[in-house]
């Protein structure tokens, strides 16, 4: 096994990052994260970060890890399980090897772990036998080296919303069981992969104690905000050249434009 493993897999983005003429700050501002603490997980040995927001600079560098083409935290703990069964090695002796406890392997294995640290996640992969995969290809969205940061306006939308349901102390079942709907849907609705029809979002705001025209002026003043933090917001996903931001990075945003508005 390597020292490091993961080291392995950070050393291998920064030698993408360089290849495609992209700076740190360029590629931080893409996932928006933090441009130093981005830095100091390339130049300072021992920095330690989740897989998760490996990943996220990954996607912004228009990155696409070999051992999951998809590039999420699920498609390489996924692949890590199967070859595991695959092989008929148990979750134990894969803790042994890794120096942690089977529930530890387990957790993170049967995807129980949100966001798993990149170390372990590198050393089973070493300890499988996968690190020659762990290189990385082309995507789609960054042919060309330019990277655009993007969301769009029903997640904009959204973001709002459940950022009001939780002012109101209200789950996403209580929330979709008083307007009609089910919780999927909500949840679809808040994320931005569905749109809202008048009555609902009539529905919604009533339910919130605002108007439709308020939520949509909050909604326009948001949308503004973001697109002058150099987000474009786009009416809906599937521009190839665009990297859409995270949730938790939408968030961030609205919330700022709210406080900056009100």
């Amino acid at each position: 096994m390597f020292d490091s493993p993961d080291r392995a897999w950070i050393d291998a983005l920064d030698r993408w990052i360089t290849s495609a003429g992209l700076s740190y700050s360029k590629v931080a501002s893409c996932a928006q994260h933090d441009i130093k603490y981005v830095t100091s997980v390339f130049s300072t040995p021992g920095t330690s970060t989740g897989l998760g927001f490996f990943l996220d600079l990954a996607r912004a560098a228009g990155a696409s890890l070999d051992l999951a083409p998809q590039t999420t935290v699920r498609a390489v703990v996924s692949r890590l399980k199967a070859v595991a069964r695959s092989r008929d090695i148990t979750f134990a002796s894969l803790g042994v090897t890794v120096g942690r406890d089977r529930s530890a392997i387990s957790r993170l294995l049967n995807g129980r772990i949100r966001n798993p640290g990149l170390k372990l996640v590198a050393a089973i992969t070493e300890t499988l036998g996968l690190s020659k995969l762990v290189k990385f290809s082309s995507m789609d969205v960054c042919t060309t080296g330019a990277v655009h940061p993007a969301t769009t306006y029903p997640a904009i939308v959204g973001q709002i919303i459940a950022a009001s349901r939780h002012e109101k102390g209200l789950s996403q079942g209580q929330l979709a069981a008083k307007i009609g709907t089910n919780q999927s849907a909500l949840s679809k609705i808040e994320r931005g992969a569905m749109t809202l029809s008048i009555v609902q979002l009539a529905s919604i705001a009533e339910l919130l104690d605002t108007t439709p025209g308020r939520l949509i002026t909050i909604a326009d003043r948001a949308a503004d905000y973001t697109e002058r933090r150099g987000v474009r917001v786009e009416k809906e996903q599937g521009k190839p050249s665009l990297v859409f931001i995270n949730r938790a990075s939408l968030a961030r945003l609205v919330a700022e434009a709210i406080c900056e508005t009100s």
